[in-house]
């Protein structure tokens, strides 16, 4: 990893760069400096330290980036041409809700007239070039050349759009993707160890740095400043720089990436909000790390690194069958260096059982044993001993490890005190002990020997069938350890339920009941108030559990076995994500609780305000859709759930969000309603949609592939009541 000495530019050092720029800007205008040579120093400044100002960088946008001239001939003024065209909708929403947040202290009427002059011109563009298709995105750019620009900005947008976002405005967006996916390669080069964790984790289609490329970053950053000094690079660079900025983002923060967990959720939460994290000095830094970056592995050689990278992660694919479990790594750099990674094997569920009922026997027949033996010492013949001669006398040979006990005793005694009297007072005490005091002692130590072995058989994980072998939490607290896990056996597989309706062997059970989805007792008990007029917590969990080895139990990564690993590849595209893991799962499966002790406890008032549950979906998966509904019934007071309406925005090809779908929704313990639009709508259309036939006090809006933690709807209604 090479490391660039970052420093300060003072304010004294801004002020300099200022007016560099200044003069040099009038020697160019006054004729002064060749047009090669002026723009050569003009980049220069851009790359090293930004134009500093807005007066600065108006005049230096305008000079760097070759915009077409301005004639009314080239732009529409038809505002009836701009509100019949396929994109107009969309651009105006996406308008408006970025200028509800972005730029900060604007007035009302200032952000009305932003609005007004963005979208006129984003409808422009799009006009003039046809072959252009919008992105949600386009509008930040745009919206932060019309901050710094003002009414100049039209011709230099056209210009930046035609030369480095042409590419993210194609029918599709392949393109865009297939460049994203040289930041993984370019990570390897300069940090292969995050990169292949990152591989391992999950996040190695990176696209939690697709807002960051597409938007440069101004989707992302709320500070002004930050975004034009990555403006004042941008358009000076090749149009992939925002990648090489991302590659050295992550590198920068790599200890803080290790030292997340191993999984997608964390290390993509984590990674998604990284850029809002750093200050002006490690923009820098950043910032010259890229230019170095992109000098070493220009773009013209990311197709090689590209390809190099997937033959490495073809060889991380094929150690799949072994999850990686992510270390806490030390922040000490020196500290982490010297973690290695251990391989801890499977150990057999019934060898485990074995050796520990094994050491169990052993230490009760010694407890036993010494029991027996102390039967046969008679105490009152116990005597000093002054010689060995006398030692090998004694007729009692059985108590031969007492009398060495007791020797041992007296010579540590004799060395700490000069009086023979005081040790032979203490031995003499010695022959007045009793049988009994010596039995109640044993007595004891069995006891709570049986006890030890009842409490530990009871919650080791020795005696159960878990992937993870029982092993010593502290010597994995600070290394990464590979597990090796077996692949799942066809018969585990199918056993767990299943989301398939007409495959369920037990016709007369409802769906509900196969599942486990709803606990009647606790719903019995949820109901009852009292004498304090609360509800007691509802737990919203089956008194049953599901066997800890089914895949995905208490929210463990699912391995996929080695036979359905092609499956899984192909029928990724039917959802961009790991469908075939989803319907391994149960649909009941178990997650943690995360809340505090606090929150379990908290109690809520009877009388909350009823919910409608509204979903949206479109050519869903079926088992993270009936996932989606099995959860919520399975987590939520059912008496507070009015209603759940599923809104299918026009799925196509699915038949099984059709008769399959509407099956389930019968056997569930709630009304559920299912709409089906005719055309695409949209999300936002479609919830409204749904809104618009609700009848609960309150409207929740959720994903249709989440799964509910226990408490999820009560503080949420509990938050609705306190403001009526």
């Amino acid at each position: 990893m090479v490391t660039i000495n970052s420093e300060n530019i003072s304010l004294n050092d801004n002020h300099k760069t200022v007016d560099e720029i200044k003069l040099l800007i009038d020697r160019y205008n006054n004729k002064d400096l060749k047009p090669n040579e002026f723009k050569t120093k003009l980049i220069h400044y851009a790359k090293k330290t930004g134009f500093i100002n807005n007066t600065c960088r108006k005049q230096a946008w305008h000079l760097l980036i070759n915009s077409p001239d301005d004639s009314s001939e080239e732009y529409s003024e038809d505002k009836d041409q701009y509100k019949s065209d396929q994109y107009y909708e969309q651009t105006r929403l996406d308008v408006i809700r970025t200028l509800k947040r972005f730029p900060p202290n604007y007035s009302d009427s200032e952000r009305s007239q932003l609005q007004d002059e963005l979208i006129v011109i984003i409808m422009k563009i799009l006009i003039k070039h046809k072959e252009l298709h919008y992105y949600q995105g386009y509008h930040d750019i745009c919206l932060t050349f019309l901050l710094v620009l003002d009414e100049l900005c039209l011709p230099v947008i056209d210009s930046i759009t035609m030369s480095h976002l042409k590419y993210f405005m194609e029918p599709t967006m392949e393109k865009t993707r297939d460049s994203l996916l040289y930041l993984m390669p370019l990570i390897d080069c300069i940090n292969s160890e995050c990169a292949e964790y990152m591989e391992r984790g999950g996040v190695g289609h990176v696209i939690f740095a697709l807002p960051w490329f597409i938007t440069w970053y101004s989707h992302v950053l709320d500070n002004l400043d930050i975004i034009l000094r990555l403006y004042d690079l941008f358009i000076v660079s090749h149009f992939l720089m925002p990648i090489y900025v991302a590659a050295e983002i992550v590198n920068y923060y790599s200890d803080e990436v290790l030292s997340k967990d191993c999984e997608m959720a964390s290390l993509h939460q984590y990674l998604s909000y990284l850029p809002t994290e750093i200050d002006d000095k490690t923009w820098e830094e950043i910032i010259k790390r890229a230019l170095y970056l992109i000098k070493t592995h220009p773009p013209n050689t990311l197709e090689n690194l590209n390809f190099e990278w997937k033959i490495k992660c073809e060889n991380i694919e094929n150690s799949s069958d072994q999850l990686y479990v992510s270390p806490r790594f030390r922040k000490d750099k020196n500290k982490n260096n010297n973690n290695q990674q251990e391989l801890v094997k499977q150990q057999s569920n019934k060898l485990s059982r074995i050796v520990f009922w094994g050491v169990t026997i052993t230490v009760g027949g010694l407890a036993i044993y010494l029991w027996n033996h102390s039967q046969a010492i008679d105490l009152n013949k116990f005597e000093i001993l002054k010689s060995k001669n006398d030692l090998l006398r004694q007729e009692n040979n059985q108590s031969f490890f007492f009398y060495i006990v007791f020797l041992l005793l007296r010579k540590l005694m004799n060395s700490y005190s000069s009086s023979t009297p005081s040790s032979e007072i203490l031995f003499k005490r010695f022959r007045l002990w009793k049988r009994q005091y010596l039995h109640v002692v044993i007595y004891t130590s069995l006891f709570w020997i049986f006890l030890d072995v009842f409490f530990i058989m009871l919650f080791s994980d020795c005696t159960k069938q878990v992937l993870i072998p029982c092993s010593s939490s502290a010597s994995l607290k600070d290394k990464p350890v590979l597990i090796d896990v077996d692949p799942i056996e066809d018969s585990r597989v199918r056993r767990h339920p299943k989301f398939q309706v007409d495959k369920f062997q037990d016709k007369t059970q409802t769906i509900s009941q196969r599942n486990n989805v709803f606990n009647k007792k606790k719903y019995e008990k949820s109901k009852k108030v009292s004498s304090g007029g609360f509800i007691s917590k509802w737990f919203g969990s089956d008194s049953e559990s599901n066997p800890s080895s089914w895949p995905g139990e208490g929210g463990r990564a699912v391995v996929i076995p080695s036979h359905l690993k092609e499956e899984a590849k192909k029928r990724f595209k039917e959802n961009q994500f790991n469908i075939v893991a989803s319907d391994l799962m149960a649909l009941n499966r178990s997650i943690n609780d995360q809340r505090s002790s606090k929150c379990k406890s908290h109690e809520f008032p009877p009388d909350l305000p009823t919910t409608s549950i509204i979903i949206v979906f479109h050519n869903e998966g079926n088992s993270t859709l009936l996932r989606t509904l099995t959860s919520i019934v399975g987590k939520s007071p059912i008496e507070y759930i009015h209603e759940i309406i599923m809104v299918d925005d026009c799925s196509v090809d699915r038949e099984y969000l059709k008769g399959t779908l509407e099956e389930f929704v019968k056997e569930l313990p709630v009304q559920v309603r299912i709409l089906r639009n005719t055309n695409r709508l949209g999300l936002m259309k479609s919830r409204l949609k749904g809104a618009e036939i609700a009848t609960g006090d309150t409207l929740t809006f959720l994903d249709a592939h989440i799964e509910c933690s226990p408490g999820w709807l009560e503080y949420l209604l509990y938050e609705v009541k306190k403001d009526r």
